[in-house]
């Protein structure tokens, strides 16, 4: 038995997995100053290398932490520390060669300071999907075999490509009053239209930050903007589904001089533009001859298929109290958030559910700094269909609007990346091995139909032709229904 072979390319999912890394160690703050007190902290975890390997796949990442903190004289400086990690996934069916990507996510987050330095023990979430472009062999034929009966999947499969890339550094100056100092600043950035033009693309969005300054007598606020931005990138090729994912890789505040009341903002963005590129496959799922008997054997695949990317933001409201115990508010400081995914629902649309970890600094009566944390959940629709979904990155920031006595007034806002894909269980005929055929009557058979039978089905059934079964019974169409009565000669 010659067999024939062919190769059909397309993206399979081989693994998917979730897993934590577990990080801690001793912060030490720069300039040899001491910590005396911890106001907040932020932590931003990244993927540096991912390598497949036999049955494993290996990560290598860091996680970065911007510490704002009190001094023993008083004054509030911020600070910002690294540090490395590895992480061994144990993953079935995966080999060398094959595409492993990692999106790591800050889970949870503990500082406290010891010594004049911070202790910090951080929970990272990582998230790992595992791909292979590969041609899969699959059977084509038999040399030799004229009636070889064969039925197929048919689809569409789509893959993402890049077709552009671009470092851009974006200045503006802003208006504001009495800032003598900024201590830190945090952006996000949003992207909220992608426009192809000829020759490339123009994308536009809001860069948001907050800034903790401080005046001439070293009093602190917050500063909150948003900035808008519209920037064209040239692209190489064109897509029918195109998009933009931008990454604020940092961001910059300084004073132009109090005189001035200006303040200078400067963002140095990495813009990277996809297409969805679409392909018609067709692969085996079934094979026999009405003459020589065939076993199939087979593989299973799950057909990966991109349907888009998103960047959406979000933006709400919300009051806190102060924990019992705690001072009233008389002047509130600085608020700050860090967004946790929880979940990814999927029974009516595409969900995301998450909880804003927001962390609240107030000035009491008395003078004395107090700060406290709180978590707000949030929601954000990614689909109105039921996708699978991969976060690719989440930011937030929160401003207080209002605070006094026992409650604060937040304003919120959550920005999302996230990959949308389907995923398509196919069991793929690989090979074949003969077998003995199973006798059959001889004469003229009355079968039933099960529910969405088609010819093939009744026509391996019974070891004859497709086309047979549809001379037969001129009237039937497919899918056939439950208890269809058909008429086969054998």
């Amino acid at each position: 038995m010659e067999l024939l072979w062919e190769e059909t390319p397309f993206t399979r999912l081989i693994f998917s997995s979730s897993d934590q890394a577990v990080i801690e160690g001793n912060i030490p703050p720069t300039e040899g100053r001491v910590v005396r007190e911890v106001l907040d902290c932020s932590a931003k975890a990244t993927i540096n290398d991912v390598l497949a390997g036999e049955n494993e796949v290996n990560a290598t990442g860091s996680i970065t932490l911007t510490t704002v903190a009190v001094d023993e004289s008083g004054s509030t400086f911020a600070f910002e520390s690294s540090a490395n990690y590895t992480h061994r996934f144990e993953a079935e069916c995966v080999s060398r060669g094959m595409n492993a990507s990692v999106v790591p996510s800050v889970h949870a987050l503990t500082v406290r300071v010891g010594d004049g330095t911070v202790d910090m023990s951080a929970v990272i979430d990582l998230d790992l999907r595992v791909t292979t472009s590969s041609p899969l062999r699959v059977i084509a034929g038999v040399n030799g075999v004229s009636d070889l009966e064969k039925r197929s999947f048919t689809g569409t499969v789509s893959h993402r490509i890049e077709l552009g890339h671009d470092t851009l550094r974006m200045r503006e100056e802003l208006a504001e009053d009495g800032v003598n100092d900024v201590i830190l600043v945090d952006g996000q950035i949003c992207v909220r239209d992608t426009v192809p033009e000829q020759g490339g693309v123009t994308v536009s969005g809001v860069i948001a930050f907050t800034a903790i300054c401080a005046n001439a007598d070293g009093e602190l606020s917050q500063l909150v903007r948003q900035t808008p931005f519209r920037e064209r990138l040239a692209v190489n090729g064109f897509a029918e589904n195109i998009y933009c994912r931008a990454e604020l890789n940092g961001i910059a505040l300084r004073t132009l001089g109090v005189e001035f009341n200006l303040l200078a903002m400067e963002a140095e963005v990495d813009f990277h533009v996809y297409g969805i590129q679409t392909d018609t496959i067709s692969l085996p799922t079934d094979m026999f001859s009405p003459t020589v008997g065939y076993e199939c054997l087979r593989h299973d695949a799950r057909l990966l298929s991109i349907e888009r990317g998103i960047s959406l933001q979000t933006s709400f409201r919300e009051t806190i109290t102060v924990p019992e115990g705690m001072a009233d508010i008389d002047m509130p400081i600085f608020a700050a958030a860090r967004p946790v995914i929880t979940s990814v629902q999927y029974t009516d649309g595409t969900v995301a559910d998450g909880i804003l970890v927001t962390r609240l600094v107030y000035r009491s009566s008395g003078g004395k700094l107090y700060t406290f944390t709180e978590d707000i959940p949030f929601s954000i629709r990614l689909a109105d269909e039921c996708l699978h979904a991969v976060v690719t990155g989440c930011t937030a920031s929160a401003a207080i609007t209002a605070g006094g006595g026992k409650m604060a007034q937040l304003s919120c806002n959550v920005s999302l990346d996230a990959e949308l894909f389907s995923v398509e269980d196919v069991s793929v005929v690989t090979g074949l091995a003969e077998r003995e055929r199973e006798p059959m009557p001889h004469g003229i058979v009355i079968c039933l139909a099960s529910e969405g039978d088609c010819f093939f089905d009744i026509a391996k059934r019974y070891s004859v032709e497709c086309e047979h079964v549809k001379s037969m019974n001129p009237e039937a169409c497919e899918p056939l229904s439950e208890g269809q009565r058909l008429l086969i000669l054998t």
